[in-house]
């Protein structure tokens, strides 16, 4: 079973950080980012050139922040943020693996709002766009479902480990080669 990347004795053990909801990650130093999602999506980018990554949370698919409304709840501006972050540091859209996650169909329903089945969609549909519109290319994905997923995102490698969740609580390991491990590039 791989546990992750093999760190040389020489590199410095990377930063641990928790990915809440409406947040977004930049990280120019080996970082780990664990994140656990339903409905919600999560987009990892990874440029090698820079060793650099970044990762959003986002709930919504996309829309007009209110005012004092988190930005980063919305999947389009979090793209949006994170290509232009990219942009910034010099990394060309040809250089930036992508790698999509959630949009499950939890069975939840917000009061008075749309079945989550509707939002987990939604969430895949507008992260595809917003990654189109800036030229980025999902190289590796999983998406949909009824289940939720935990990942590990290695900001420095870009390596993504993912275990699915049932019922939000545990791993789905009854199905083979639902356990933990790492999401393998299209």
């Amino acid at each position: 079973m791989q546990t992750g990347p093999i760190l040389a004795p020489t590199d410095e053990a990377p930063v641990v950080v928790t990915l809440r909801p409406g947040q977004v990650h930049f990280a120019k130093e080996p970082t780990v980012v664990t994140t656990v999602l339903g409905s919600c999506v999560s987009a990892t980018m990874h440029c090698r050139r820079f060793r650099a990554g970044a990762i959003c949370h986002a709930l919504f698919p996309g829309g007009v922040p209110a005012d004092g409304d988190e930005p980063f709840r919305y999947v389009d501006r979090s793209i949006e943020a994170m290509a232009a972050w990219f942009g910034r540091i010099g990394a060309r859209p040809g250089e930036i693996e992508v790698k999509l996650f959630g949009g499950a169909g939890t069975g939840w329903s917000g009061e008075g709002g749309p079945a989550s089945v509707q939002v987990g969609r939604s969430n895949v549909e507008s992260a595809l766009k917003a990654l189109a519109a800036h030229g980025l290319r999902v190289t590796a994905r999983d998406v949909g479902g009824t289940i939720g997923r935990k990942l590990h995102f290695y900001s420095h490698t870009g390596e993504v480990y993912m275990k699915r969740l049932l019922n939000g609580a545990g791993p789905a390991d009854a199905a083979p080669g639902r356990g933990p491990g790492p999401v393998e590039s299209r």
